[in-house]
């Protein structure tokens, strides 16, 4: 079992607020490893009652990607500390990929022919996520780390409210969350223009023209309203299938950690 306490070595903070920390460091020798904390405020933890915690949830997701061989940072493991049924503290640790946003890199200004073929690779990357079964609830440009190596790598990453389904969430109306947050949304405006989106939704629906149509009708009529809704709906735990009988008893555990390497069945 792999644990934090293996370091010895001073953390790089990446980001430290109220509710979450992030750093970069290195484990017993390992290569350096990405560490996400997050912590649930005494007066809020009673909203986690009997759900999943944002790290479980990030790992979960998270592992089945990597396990279908998609582009994402790969899980290593999970710790979260439950008080009475309610997550008190979770985190999760991952692999760190060196490299730069997907947003930084759209605003620093790009040849159009490569801004095209960026917006491709980005419409598949998501179809690809959405034929897993797996819903980011994160998917952003933000949350796009193109490679040191250059733009051909293209890793997912930051999955704290990822969602792990059965079978493809294609042509689901849940899909409709990732795709307006990462390309539809207000304040994505200013990072595409309307034939990034386009070329960004064809190849999402793989050519089929007939679907692109109908999925640009419904994303650019979507309201920020209506997307909230939808967020906290998912957010919330609400239509996620209650856990077997079996795997309550985890929920109740006060402190648990599980490594990749374990079972960790978890799909809704």
């Amino acid at each position: 079992m792999l644990t934090l306490d293996d370091s010895n070595e001073r953390a790089t903070l990446l980001k430290s607020e109220e509710w979450t920390r992030i750093e970069v460091r290195r484990l017993g020798g390992l290569d350096t490893v990405l560490r996400k904390v997050y912590r649930t405020p005494s007066r809020l933890r009673w909203r986690t009652f009997l759900l999943p915690s944002r790290a479980s949830r990030e790992f979960h997701a998270l592992k089945a990607a990597f396990d279908a061989g998609l582009p994402c940072v790969e899980p290593i493991s999970f710790l979260e500390t439950r008080r009475f049924a309610c997550v008190a503290s979770s985190e999760v640790v991952s692999s760190y990929v060196p490299g730069r946003s997907l947003k930084a890199v759209l605003a620093a200004g790009l040849p159009s022919r490569t801004r095209r073929k960026t917006c491709v690779q980005l419409g598949e990357l998501l179809r690809r996520l959405h034929e897993s079964g797996i819903l980011w609830m994160s998917a952003m440009p933000r949350n796009i780390v193109l490679c040191e190596s250059g733009l051909e790598a293209m890793v997912a990453c930051d999955f704290p409210y990822g969602l792990s389904f059965r079978k493809s969430i294609v042509n689901r109306k849940r899909a409709l969350v990732d795709l307006y947050s990462m390309a539809f949304s207000k304040s994505r405006l200013e990072d595409f223009s309307e034939s990034d989106r386009r070329a960004f939704l064809i190849a999402y629906c793989r050519g089929d023209r007939a679907s692109c149509r109908s999925l640009w009708t419904a994303l650019t009529a979507r309201t920020k309203c209506r997307q909230t809704i939808a967020t906290t709906i998912m957010h919330s735990g609400v239509g996620v299938l209650i856990p077997a009988a079996s795997k309550l008893a985890s929920i109740f555990t006060r402190r648990r950690v599980v490594s990749a390497g374990e079972p960790t069945s978890n799909t809704r």
